[in-house]
């Protein structure tokens, strides 16, 4: 037990100053997560957190060659569980910093993720056989192993992406699933490397929360994201292997039920509204809570609190008979139904008017802070290029790509105002709105990248409001400036 406190204590010290160093260098370098469409921070944020947390992960790894016990002769005399941990593990991390950094279409990720579980399986960490609760004679997969496995893998990296999308609500999860696991692992007496693994990424977990709770300085990006739900998949299944009155799934589902409740939700609610499973959206189980009224660190520690009910259900499913089992798995259901019928979160009820939305919840109150601001610095103005320089901040802001105002009895008189900020690969691959509004000598006209198809009515109102403002604004300045003024 001492090796796993040094380890977990190892990986936590460093992920605190690795951490630190990420938000410098992703500052430095703008290596940044854009503040636009459905995302809740209000600027741009760091998005190469995950790098420190592999750091971290793997650090503790260099103790075991230094110190003789069962968890450094586990180490040396298991090949397969090394290769497919740490392997499997830094190729996917690379495929996610490669998308931080540079860039990647969904399907190459895709292909990537499924090569790299392929990986896992063909070296001989598979998924065999099910063994199922109540006394059930135990489902022997046969050749169906491989692409249970694949999918397992493959589902548990997005699924724990998928739930990166709000500040610390990925990080508090993954620290409350990779405890679960060791403990999981410890009551089944599987390998000492698990709980290992697990203390492991816990510690690296918990210092980069430190900076990513609300409000949040780094983000994890696709790399962490991708690297955690790696490791979580491959040491579930590790930790199962030996368990002789569960399922060696059921257990890991229980334990990373929100991640894969919040999946299976997305998934199903996009395909029976015809759009692509990839596509993002703002209808989340984390959005739900938000655009009811609650902030960040409330919907955050409910998310928590249902995540350890879920683990600890999980668990109690290792050690109790048959009748006690079913009393488990009903309160699991009860759980997870009773956050669904809170939330709304049912993925076949039809398009809500919230969800073509731009700017709701949290998103919305940023809009209007913003906006308030601006009004009142425009009292203030007193030149063109003070305006113009105001308009730049502000649509930095709110990820606008364009504001451009005509005059038109004076063909002369024009102002356009582009960012250069703005990300021009989100521009490229992303939907574009647009809002004009005329009035009798003048016109302005705003463009934004946007993730819903058509302009909201509540923000159409906000959008004829700040261009009557702006453009009244405009007139009188440029009046001024024909004046000499």
């Amino acid at each position: 037990m001492i090796t796993y406190l040094v380890t977990f204590l190892i990986a936590l010290v460093s992920s605190l100053m690795l951490t630190r160093l990420a938000i410098l260098t992703g500052n430095r370098l703008h290596l940044m997560d854009a503040s636009w469409g459905r995302k809740i921070h209000k600027s741009p944020v760091p998005r190469i957190g995950g790098a420190s947390v592999i750091i971290s992960f793997f650090l503790p790894l260099i103790g075991l060659f230094f110190w003789d016990n069962r968890i450094s002769r586990a180490w040396t005399g298991q090949p397969q569980q090394i290769m497919a941990i740490v392997g499997g593990g830094l190729m996917i991390g690379m495929v996610g910093l490669w998308d931080d950094i540079l860039g990647m279409k969904a399907r190459w990720k895709l292909l990537f993720q499924v090569l790299i579980a392929s990986f896992v399986h063909f070296i001989g960490i598979r998924i065999t056989k099910i063994s199922l609760p109540f006394g059930v004679s135990p489902l022997h997969l046969g050749m169906w192993s491989y692409p249970v496995t694949v999918m397992w893998i493959v589902g548990m990296v997005n699924a724990i992406n998928l739930i990166d999308g709000m500040d610390g609500l990925c990080g508090g999860i993954t620290f409350i699933a990779s405890m679960s696991v060791a403990i999981m692992s410890m009551i089944n007496h599987t390998s000492p490397l698990v709980p290992f693994w697990m203390f492991a990424l816990g510690g690296a977990v918990l210092g980069f929360l430190y900076y990513n709770f609300y409000p949040a300085r780094i983000f994890l990006g696709d790399g962490g994201s991708y690297f955690i739900g790696f490791i979580l998949a491959t040491t579930s299944m590790l930790g199962a292997q030996k368990a002789s009155v569960t399922t060696a799934l059921l257990v890991p589902v229980l334990l990373f039920g929100i991640p894969i409740m919040d999946t299976t939700l997305a998934v199903l609610r996009r395909a029976t509204r015809g759009r692509h499973i990839f596509s993002p959206d703002d209808e989340h189980i984390h959005h739900k809570l938000l655009q009811m009224g609650l902030s960040v660190p409330r919907a955050a520690m409910i998310l928590y609190a249902i995540a350890i009910m879920l683990a600890g259900t999980g668990i109690l499913l290792l050690v109790l008979r048959s009748w006690a089992q079913i009393i488990s798995l009903t309160a699991a259901l009860t759980i997870m139904t009773g956050l669904l019928y809170y939330t709304k979160s049912w993925p076949f009820q039809g398009e809500s008017a919230e969800g073509w939305s731009d700017f709701i919840g949290v998103r919305e109150k940023q809009f209007v802070e913003h906006v308030h601001a601006l009004i009142e610095d425009l009292q203030h103005i007193e030149t063109i290029d003070d305006f113009s320089n105001r308009l730049h901040e502000f649509a930095e802001l709110m990820t606008i790509s364009e504001i451009a105002f005509k005059h038109h009895t004076i063909a002369q008189q024009r102002l356009i105002v582009r960012p250069q900020s703005i990300d021009k690969e989100l521009i490229s691959k992303t939907n574009m709105l647009s809002y004009r509004y005329e009035l009798s000598n003048g016109t302005i006209s705003i463009l934004w990248p946007s993730e819903s198809p058509r302009i909201s009515l509540q923000y159409t109102v906000s959008m004829e409001l700040i261009c009557r403002i702006l453009l009244y604004r405009w007139f009188a300045l440029s009046a001024q400036l024909d004046k000499g003024e």
